[in-house]
């Protein structure tokens, strides 16, 4: 749910204040099951693919886009970077063995803060389309994981901390093809696996000057920040909490994000985000969730295969093996309740078609129908109690309510972070129903939401469980990137138009929340 680009017609658009819907999926109770194993570095001898001094790294830091966006506000490198490639045995899926690979970035240099034992950050990366990314090939600035690696190198390593981050199962060099795309018992437990691997691997690196200090802070962007906070679901049910959590723009509430797809407001990005979901749950079931029951025959036919590819997206949508946009048929259905549905705005408008849609209408039918019988807690209006529907009989509502994340309390201190207006991963129906939830929780930590767009007014920021002297520190943590980012939408609009802001305001983000991230885990006693 980051990293992809997307063109839209203009009218549909304009004038986007926020969007709400995406299939995605996680099972509590399976969480709680992911423990890790106690060894599971395949290569003992992990190679060093990258070895980048502080004045080497900021040199590639004024080099990448994201550059002027942090310029003055964050600092300037004060440690090198050192970047090992792990590869590592996890679970596939559907629970079978499969093996994955990622990178642990090592602060390096004089400084007292890039040397000894240093705290690790364990990273989720957003979604990719891209099979070949890879974050630890942070040389190649053609790579498609570039960008995020960069970041990781210049907010965290640059600044004394120890970076661990997957790739993922089904990219780069895993032996599987299929992503079990926000499938919380994988995912989180594969973060546990890359976690074991580096750890293995630093106890290798004995001799190389750095070494784990035993503090662990858990945060990751858009997809990512999805695996992070089922990975502190993970941690909890092992007793090994992390010190603190920092979860991004996650599509955390997800039934509440599917249903309100299904009736009506398509996110950018749906028509890609769908086939990864349904693919993985396919897996995750063996085949009770079918992918031809769901798609139309048009793009059925090995739809289950193709995310993540090889090919651009841009050559699939040409090709005709996905539309850029239409999710559903467009109005007349033959269905009276879902053309009193679609679309329920001109905003949603690109997410209809007459033909050439991607899901099938009866399958919508049936799933909108489950939705209005057993409504959820947060659709179509968050109630003051926003959970899952208590007995949905639709099998796909089953999973995401199986898998959603409100019924999680965690034992972390915890700083969510997005925008109110994310037209990829909408924070009426993610962000706001999790905070509620753990706002109505008697046993939550400290927890706060931060609104990093400034363009909502106030401070854009909740919470509850801090101290005063926190909270003060929190509100000055959070000003600067806040305004930093509402500038660079502004200026963006000013610039590309309206509808390329739009198309931005998701993955622009996710810098300055993790600027804010940082600044999180330093109160905790991260540096």
């Amino acid at each position: 749910m980051t990293g992809i680009v997307w063109t839209r017609r203009a009218a549909c658009l304009l004038g986007l204040v926020a969007l709400a819907g995406l299939l995605a999926a996680c099972n509590g109770s399976d969480v709680a099951a992911a423990s890790g194993s106690s060894h599971t570095l395949l290569d003992a001898l992990a190679p060093e693919v990258a070895n980048v001094d502080a004045a080497g790294l900021s040199r590639l830091e004024l080099a990448m886009p994201q550059s002027a966006a942090l310029t003055g506000l964050t600092s300037m490198p004060t440690c090198g970077v050192r970047v090992e490639k792990l590869l590592y045995a996890t679970i596939a899926a559907d629970g079978s063995p499969a093996t994955a690979s990622g990178a642990l970035f090592l602060p390096s240099g004089s400084a007292a803060i890039c040397q000894g034992s240093r705290p690790i950050v364990l990273y989720a990366h957003g979604t990719s389309s891209d099979r070949a990314y890879d974050l630890s090939n942070i040389n190649d600035t053609q790579q498609s994981a570039h960008a995020e690696a960069m970041l990781l190198a210049a907010l965290f390593v640059s600044q004394g901390y120890i970076v661990v981050a997957p790739n993922y199962v089904g990219y780069d060099s895993s032996d599987q093809s299929v992503h079990p795309y926000l499938v919380a018992r994988q995912q989180s437990q594969e973060m546990l696996d890359v976690l074991t691997a580096a750890r293995e691997d630093l106890m290798r690196l004995h001799d190389a000057g750095v070494r784990d200090r035993g503090q662990l802070f858990v945060t990751g962007y858009s997809e990512g920040g999805y695996v992070a906070m089922a990975t502190l679901h993970a941690l909890d049910a092992r007793g090994t909490p992390a010190t603190a959590a920092a979860p991004m723009s996650g599509p955390y509430a997800l039934e509440a994000f599917s249903d309100s797809m299904f009736l009506g407001q398509v996110t950018l990005g749906a028509t890609v985000y769908t086939p990864l979901i349904t693919a993985a749950y396919e897996a995750m079931t063996h085949g009770a969730i079918d992918t031809a029951a769901i798609f139309t025959p048009t793009y059925a036919t090995g739809i289950a295969s193709l995310l993540p590819s090889n090919t651009p997206l841009s050559s699939l949508f040409a090709s005709g093996r996905l539309p850029q946009s239409a999710l559903f048929q467009a109005s007349p259905t033959g269905n009276a309740s879902l053309d009193a549905l679609s679309p329920p705005s001109p905003l949603f408008a690109f997410g209809f078609a007459s033909q050439d849609y991607l899901i099938r209408t009866d399958f919508r039918a049936a799933y909108v129908a489950d939705a209005q019988a057993h409504p959820d807690g947060a659709v179509p209006v968050l109630s003051a109690a926003p959970y899952p529907a208590a007995a949905p009989a639709n099998l796909l509502r089953q999973t995401f309510k199986a898998n959603d994340l409100r019924t999680y309390v965690p034992r972390s201190p915890l700083l969510l972070c997005g925008g109110h207006a994310d037209p990829e991963v909408p924070f009426a129906v993610n962000a706001l129903p999790m905070m509620r939830s753990l706002d109505l929780a008697a046993t939550a930590p400290a927890h706060a939401l931060l609104d990093i767009d400034a363009s909502s007014g106030g401070s854009g920021l909740q919470g509850q469980g801090f101290t005063p002297v926190q909270w003060s520190q929190l509100l000055a943590l959070a000003q600067t990137p806040r305004q930093a980012y509402t500038q660079a939408q502004a200026a963006l609009a000013a610039s590309q138009g309206v509808v390329a802001a739009i198309e931005a305001y998701h993955s622009q983000a996710a810098p300055y929340c993790a600027l804010v991230a940082r600044g999180f885990f330093d109160l905790y006693g991260g540096t």
